[in-house]
């Protein structure tokens, strides 16, 4: 079955020629028929839905064509979404002013809003305070939507009493 790292080898051209990044590519199911996720992104933006068809038919005719031409696949080509890990360092920049939960080498987690990313370094505030670390401290990053605060609702569970005559 083909790997990874194989793909990626084959893949990475094509993205650069294209402005894309190559966030990553897994390779999963049985060898008669892998099935092939490619991550992409821009450093800068979005990626919409035409760049992923035209790097997908991109990709078929570089597999199709390949020396070892894959008899069966499926293939996906999307962007990360919030739920992917940050890694390099301009997916932290590209999320600055976003909120982010990390954990450290030592296993700590932290959680605020990304301020600024500067030469492998980031900063974040939480409670007020902003904390700058290296990238190369973290070990696991992601994007968060910060859950609203909401105020003078009843508990979970509890029904409101109605005011009887």
């Amino acid at each position: 079955m083909v790997t990874a790292q194989e793909l990626e080898a084959l893949i990475g051209p094509l993205c650069r020629e294209e402005q894309l990044e190559l966030v990553a590519v897994q390779v999963a199911g049985r060898a008669g028929r892998p099935f092939i996720r490619v991550l992409i992104d821009h450093r800068d933006g979005p990626v919409n839905i035409d760049e992923c068809t035209g790097l997908a038919r991109g990709i078929q005719d570089l597999l199709d064509s390949a020396r070892r031409p894959l008899p069966d696949y499926r293939l996906e080509v999307s962007s990360p979404g919030i739920d992917w890990p940050l890694t390099y360092e301009w997916q932290f920049r590209k999320n600055t002013g976003r909120w982010v939960s990390w954990t450290d080498r030592e296993g700590v987690r932290i959680e605020g809003r990304l301020i600024e990313v500067s030469e492998g370094r980031v900063t974040i505030e939480m409670e007020g305070e902003s904390v700058e670390m290296p990238i190369s401290t973290i070990a696991g990053a992601k994007v968060f939507l910060p859950r609203p605060k909401v105020r003078n609702r009843p508990v979970t569970g509890q029904r409101m009493k109605r005011k009887t005559k």
